[in-house]
This record gives structure tokens, sequence and C-alpha cells, in this order.
């Protein structure tokens, strides 16, 4: 069975499987909202819980938890962190991948910013679809357009094209927008399936500077990840039964199959519903109870555990992010652009934001946990975008349509 999901011609597969969901136009993106309970439904909601415990478990205060280290993150919520979206997608475009010739031969997906896994290039390369790779930032200012004739001879060939990361093909900058522009201007006459990806912040730039949504269809995105949604996927990631993780707050257990826990219902909403946000502040939340020194002499002591014996995890509080220099200028305009472009070295950052103080103002930023350096890049922590986002509204920045 195939149905619409979009008003430009994107088809999806019908699939049994509750967790998979079809892409929608971004129009409809339906981020889930902060409950709002007040001091009341707390209390009662804790007097509840309370009733229902036969066998309540102890709290843990801050003073006895500890922050468990990467390879045992990676062994309690491994990566990657874009749950489904991959099987989503390629449900999403299955039926018009297969049209041999369908009314738009054009299709955008338009994604969050902080994509580490490069959903669609991942999508593409499963799929054994040839990619269109970006030129070198530094061919986008050289004048000399980078953009390869691939509406004519072997490389208007068949089968889909994907345009992975449309935000690498230009640069804000005067002599940075030729490469976009000429990329822009060809798939308006390409007779063959192609995807373009796009970051949400970039798609709000080009569509006001080169007019993009003009030249390209609606993009589709996934479907917000609201709590329960967010519930399903991390009980399929945590597929050890010797395992338990519960609240350090209430005791109870988060990742039960009949939890009835309202943990994930701010998370939902504090992420934004995008996945690898939520993903990344639960393991920025998971705490071991035991120090790390106990560890060790408790493994020497239980060589030979019982096969029965449970390992406990706690969850802490949301982390909160305090913005450093929330009322500098500068300071925003950096997070601004890295978001335009997903990431930019020193230097490209210097060509797009030439301003004095903007070097002092990335050190603040990575020291208070905004921005990492992979390589020669700057790039935002996908833990801290909730409150860039927050930080830049209440500014009046413009924001992407997510």
């Amino acid at each position: 069975m195939v149905s619409k999901v979009a008003d430009n011609n994107v088809t999806a597969v019908d699939t049994q499987a509750e967790s998979v969901r079809q892409f929608q136009p971004v129009r409809d993106y339906d981020q889930p909202s902060m409950p709002a309970v007040d001091t009341l439904q707390r209390i009662s909601a804790r007097f509840r819980a309370l009733l229902k415990r036969s066998n309540p478990e102890p709290t843990m205060g801050s003073d006895q938890l500890r922050k468990l280290q990467a390879d045992r993150l990676d062994e309690v919520m491994s990566p990657p962190a874009c749950g489904p979206l991959i099987n989503e997608l390629q449900a999403s475009l299955a039926a018009w991948v297969a049209t041999e010739k369908p009314d738009n031969w054009l299709q955008l997906v338009i994604l969050p910013p902080c994509d580490e896994n490069g959903i669609v290039e991942t999508w593409a390369r499963d799929g054994g679809h040839q990619l269109l790779e970006a030129p070198g930032r530094n061919e986008l200012l050289d004048g000399i357009c980078a953009v390869p004739d691939f509406t004519i001879g072997s490389e208007s060939g068949g089968g889909v094209l994907v345009i992975p990361h449309l935000e690498h093909w230009f640069l804000r900058h005067q002599q940075g927008l030729g490469d976009v522009r000429a990329l822009l201007a060809q798939l308006q006459s390409l007779e063959r399936h192609c995807v373009i990806g796009c970051n949400s912040w970039a798609w709000a730039f080009l569509s006001k500077v080169v007019q993009a949504n003009t030249l390209l269809p609606e993009g589709i995105t996934f479907q917000a990840f609201d709590a329960a949604r967010l519930h399903r996927w991390f009980l399929q990631l945590n597929n050890s039964d010797k395992l338990r993780i519960l609240s350090s707050q209430s005791g109870e257990d988060l990742l039960g199959e009949d939890s009835t826990s309202d943990y994930f219902k701010p998370l939902a909403a504090r992420s934004q519903g995008i996945p690898w946000v939520a993903w990344h502040l639960w393991r920025r939340s998971l705490r071991s109870g035991v120090p790390v020194e106990e560890v060790v002499e408790l493994a020497e002591e239980t060589a030979v555990a019982s096969e029965t014996e449970q390992e406990t995890l706690w969850v802490a509080a949301l982390e909160e992010f305090s913005l450093p220099g929330k009322e500098s200028q500068t300071t925003l305009l950096v997070l601004q652009a890295l978001l335009i472009h997903g990431s930019l070295s020193l230097t490209e950052l210097n060509l797009v934001l030439p301003l004095s103080d903007q070097n002092a103002a990335v050190a603040a930023l990575t020291k208070a946990g905004f921005i990492e350096k992979v390589g020669h890049q700057l790039r935002l922590i996908a833990a801290a975008y909730p409150a860039i986002r927050s930080g830049l509204k209440t500014a009046g920045f413009p924001l992407d349509g997510l």
C-alpha cells in the first residue's frame, strides 16, 4: 500500500512497524511542549507513585553519583543517535524513487543542526545512490565555479543523485554564493531523481539570500520525537536485561516496559523533538551510584557474579546550559554562523564573521560547553542546541523553520 505524505509528490510505503513514521512537510513539524504542572499536581503525582511502589528504591543525592566514561556510555546507549530516521527516510522516498517519471524530480530533506550521523548521506550510501560532494571551502571563494555540469554526459546518468549537504556549497561571504547559485540553476533543468539535504538554519538563510525556496520544492522532515517515542527508542537501545536505569529523584524505573514516568515529557520538550539532542542530553544525565575507586574493588570481589544480578544506573536532572556573554552580540553571531554552516575553521569563521573579538567569544563558548573542536573545525555541541536557539530567539535573531 502506498500513500501520499507531502504535497510535493513524496510517497511512503505503508509499514506495519509502529516505529516507522513517514516524513512530513516542514511546516507540520510539531515540537513537543513543556508540560505545565503546578505544585499541587507535582505533589499528587509523587504521592501516587509512592503508593504504587511496593518496594520503593532509594533516591540518590548528587554527591553519591558519578559520571560515566565515554566507553561505558557507548555500551549503555550506543550510537548512532538518529534512531529509526534512516529507515523512515527510506520508507518515505521508496515509492518516489521507484516512479520512472515522477511529477517532481527533486526532493528536499530539511534537518535540524548537529546531525553528526549524516542521515541523508547514510541513506544514500545504504541505497547505492550517487553522491555529489561539495567543493572545498577554499574553492568557494576563488571565483571559479566548482559545480560540475551534471545535466549532460556521464554525470547525468540514471539512478538517484544525492546532494547530502547543501550548506557545504556556500560561505556567508560576498564572494561565497556563486557555487550554490550555479548548483540551484542546474537543478532546475535536471530530469533525474535528485534528493537534496540541507540544515534547517542554512535553508532559512538561502531562502532569504538566493530565494532557494522558490527554486526547490517544499522540504520534508521527520516527525518530532515526543515522550512516548523517545521511551520506545531508548528501550530498544537498552538491550540488556541486567541493567536498570532509575530516576535519581524518584527511584522509578525509567526504561521499564510498563513505566508511567513523566521523565520523558520534559526531555522531549527540552530537545525540541530532535532525537540526537535528546540522546546527548540523556547520556549526559546517566550516572553510576558508586565512586570509581569502589567500582574496581567491587569488580574484584564479585568476579563470579550471579547471572541474574542487575546493575543500576541513575538518571540525574537534565543539565542546564548557561550561555556565556549572552548580552554579547559577537557571541550570538558566532553561534548563528556555526548553525548556518554546520562547522567552520577559525580561518573560515573570520571570513564569514570579521569581528575583532570573535576569537575570545569562541574560547568562552568552548569553555562553557557550547562549542567543540573536531580536527580543524569548530562545531556546536548537540546538547547545547536548545539553549543556543533560545538565546538567539530572545535576542531577536531570525530562526530556522523547525
